[in-house]
């Protein structure tokens, strides 16, 4: 094994602790209530997921941004973290599809924390 090699192993192996710290801790946010198109109002946790698993992504975007008006600003920044990291994990191929380079994270990382009223 080479000294890179190791390095690498060091950083993914911190990376996977703080992703697993970050759902952890998104887990006890309170996002709410959602109305899908049936007008049966969902738990704002649960639809998250869904549509991040269903790769709808912009609905998750408008979602995340919404929830600025509800939550805490340091919660409201912990759950911009764990969406661009959810994204950043995509696999290639799809974040490729969707238009998910790193530089394109970076800006809708800082326009999600930008104040808004």
């Amino acid at each position: 094994m080479t000294e890179n090699d190791w390095f690498m192993k060091q950083i993914k192996g911190v990376a996977d602790i703080i992703g697993t710290t970050l759902r952890l801790q998104i887990q006890n946010l309170d996002l709410g209530q959602y109305e899908d198109e049936e007008g049966r109002l969902i738990n704002g946790n649960h639809y998250l997921q869904q549509v991040l698993e269903e790769q709808r992504f912009a609905e998750a975007i408008s979602f995340v941004e919404e929830q600025m008006k509800r939550l805490p600003l340091h919660q409201y920044d912990l759950l911009v973290d764990w969406l661009i990291s959810y994204l950043r994990q995509l696999d290639f191929s799809v974040k490729e599809e969707h238009g998910f380079y790193e530089g394109y994270l970076q800006e809708l990382e800082r326009y999600l924390k930008e104040f808004k009223w």
